[in-house]
């Protein structure tokens, strides 16, 4: 395998990428780009954005039960894996030597708990103003790359090391991808858990090695603490924006149920107003609209006709609601402003907010048709519980 090095404290013989001087400056690099993703976050959040649109866009009826099935089965296959690395390793060079990848990977568990309460930010599978946390870092994403990560340090001296490194390589791809195509979880989150994971190993493998056992105590412990101070003081939580978190902006927004009395609801509503845990909605019984009044942006207001939204101007228009799947259908939503189309896309499972942009031509200073129209493979109309609507202008 190639010309190896001694670890500290140990006669152990690592390949060059696994020596302590190494695996610090990789640990150090990896918590120095966590950071900056983090201060950056702002600018780069439409980059969530336009990646969660093509998603939307792309997907196809039955995607997400396939990818649903490879994510459960790739998540086991990494515990598997992990547990069959660790016994070998453990059987030609004792258990000294399989305990400190093993131990920074449950270390690892407990610290994403930590990270998660940390940061605040909300899930693509959530809707605007709920409750936040739990997207920033994917969990996921960074309990498998320890795994991964796990697997690469076992290996090392196995006799084909690669094999075993190309099945970390596949565990940690699938499920990346998988996080991001089911929409449990921002680009930006499923980055974050990988570079915590690189450098939570980067950082604790060598001490665990020196001290395998007190060291493994101290940062659970240490861990332990900061959670429990998170928890118990929500100031110290650190809220980072996403794509739903809405700034002061130019628009309107329309909850259903308080139209419902109203003209702005036309087509085929279900008028009885229905109650879920974050609030009020109405079903759509397959095809309807709804009516919201644009305000004069600019600054200008001009009489008689309603003008339409001026040139440079982006307009996206952001709805909640969920699917009637008690029965499983393949369904397509389509939606339509004052007349013209929207690209047709497959809605999601549960409660979403679904963003989408909008050319500023279909819009204008005043009353705007927003039509919905939900049908099965069939064309036959099926159920969609609307929440609310909301015209941005920016």
């Amino acid at each position: 395998m190639g010309q190896g090095h001694v670890s500290e404290g140990s006669q152990e013989r690592l390949p060059a990428f696994l020596t302590p001087p190494f695996l610090r400056t990789i640990g150090l690099v990896a918590l120095v780009a966590l950071a900056c993703e983090v201060v950056l976050l702002p600018r780069l959040v439409g980059l969530d954005a336009t990646l969660w649109r093509a998603i939307l866009y792309w997907r196809q009826c039955g995607v997400d039960r396939a990818v649903d099935w490879v994510v459960e089965l790739i998540t086991r296959a990494a515990i598997g894996l992990v547990l069959a690395a660790a016994l070998l390793r453990a059987r030609v060079d004792g258990a000294r030597r399989a305990w400190p990848p093993l131990a920074v990977c449950l270390i690892g568990l407990h610290a994403g708990k930590l990270l998660k309460n940390v940061f605040a930010r909300e899930r693509p599978s959530m809707l605007s103003g709920s409750i936040v946390g739990h997207s920033f870092p994917s969990g996921h994403v960074m309990n498998t790359a320890l795994a991964a990560i796990a697997i690469v340090v076992l290996a090392a001296t196995f006799r084909h090391p690669r094999r075993w490194w190309t099945a970390a390589l596949v565990l940690v791809t699938t499920i990346f991808l998988g996080r991001l195509l089911l929409a449990h979880h921002w680009m930006l989150d499923a980055i974050g858990g990988l570079l915590a994971a690189v450098a939570l190993n980067g950082l604790a493998l060598p001490f665990v090695r020196r001290r395998p056992l007190v060291a493994p105590a101290l940062l659970a412990v240490t861990i332990s603490a900061m959670l429990a101070m998170v928890t118990g003081v929500p100031a110290l939580k650190i809220r980072l924006p996403s794509p739903l978190s809405v700034p002061e902006r130019d628009g309107v927004e329309l909850h259903v149920a308080d139209a419902v009395d109203g003209d702005a609801l036309t087509g085929r509503w279900n008028r009885s107003v229905e109650h879920f845990r974050r609030g009020r909605f109405l079903w759509l019984e397959g095809a309807g609209s709804v009516a919201l009044t644009l305000p004069a942006v600019g600054g200008s207001r001009v009489s008689g006709d309603p003008p339409s939204v001026p040139a440079g101007w982006q307009a996206s228009l952001a709805f909640a609601g969920r699917p009637d799947l008690r029965e499983r259908r393949c369904l397509s939503a389509r939606v339509s402003i004052n007349g013209r189309d929207l690209p047709p896309f497959v809605p999601f499972v549960g409660w979403r907010e679904y963003r989408l942009l909008v050319p500023p031509e279909m819009l204008r200073a005043g009353r705007n048709e927003v039509h919905f129209e939900i049908t099965d493979a069939a064309g036959e109309p099926w159920r969609f519980a609307l929440v609310y609507l909301r015209l941005d202008l920016d």
